[in-house]
């Protein structure tokens, strides 16, 4: 007998099951690197500079440095649909460079120029490709729109709080608890950027099992005679 596949179950379980992989694990590291860092926090241990938020060349930066570059690689791989993923995917690999090569803060240094300041017109174009990815995005995909939406809000907040965490290089009040939740934010963010990535891939891919699924019935039990 021939049994009917409902295309709407092909959808559910394409969009959902790997958007919340996604979600759990990626929640779950960054619970886990907080909690631990916020432990370590006022020891001075070889442990504690690895696991501090705030210290570059740690555990908490390469994990970030991770998720960036899944983001950056889920959104190059978006090409087809439009331009502006691509561009928001190379973004996304210059700040996983800058990540893992120190370069904002080796730039400081050498300067003596705030690295927001020198950043700015990165900013201003970041600006400019998120908004146009979200124009685009928001006739294609809702959920994608909406996630880039929350990524790109919780990126701009922790950049926020970290302009104003220092007073040049003093520490301003209530810098701990300033740059905990920068840190967290901006995991967060990411993570919200692969999901949309990977909520926008899935829209394609679901797309094809329907139409596979509308051509060829699924073949059950005894074969007709």
């Amino acid at each position: 007998m021939f049994t009917h596949v409902s295309p709407g179950s092909h959808v559910r379980q394409l969009s959902s099951e790997p958007l919340l992989r996604v979600a759990v694990a990626g929640s779950a590291v960054v619970a886990v690197l907080g909690a631990a860092a916020a432990v370590v926090l006022h020891h001075e241990t070889p442990a504690s500079r690895l696991l501090h938020l705030d210290l570059e060349r740690g555990v908490p930066a390469a994990w970030s440095a991770l998720l960036i570059i899944a983001a950056a690689t889920a959104a190059l791989a978006q090409r087809h649909v439009s331009v502006w993923c691509a561009a928001f995917g190379g973004l996304l690999l210059f700040l996983a460079a800058d990540e893992v090569l120190v370069i904002h803060e080796t730039i400081e240094h050498n300067t003596g120029v705030d690295w927001q300041i020198l950043y700015s017109p990165l900013a201003v174009l970041g600006l400019v490709v998120g908004v146009m990815l979200a124009r685009a995005l928001r006739a294609r995909n809702r959920l994608s729109f909406q996630l880039l939406l929350l990524g790109g809000a919780c990126w701009v907040t922790s950049q926020f709080l970290e302009a104003i965490q220092w007073n040049g290089d003093v520490k301003a009040t209530g810098y701990v608890y300033l740059m905990f939740t920068e840190e967290v934010l901006e995991m967060t963010g990411t993570i919200l950027f692969l999901a949309a990535m990977l909520v926008l891939r899935n829209r394609a891919t679901a797309r094809s099992a329907v139409g596979a699924g509308r051509a060829r019935p699924v073949a059950t039990g005894a074969p007709l005679v």
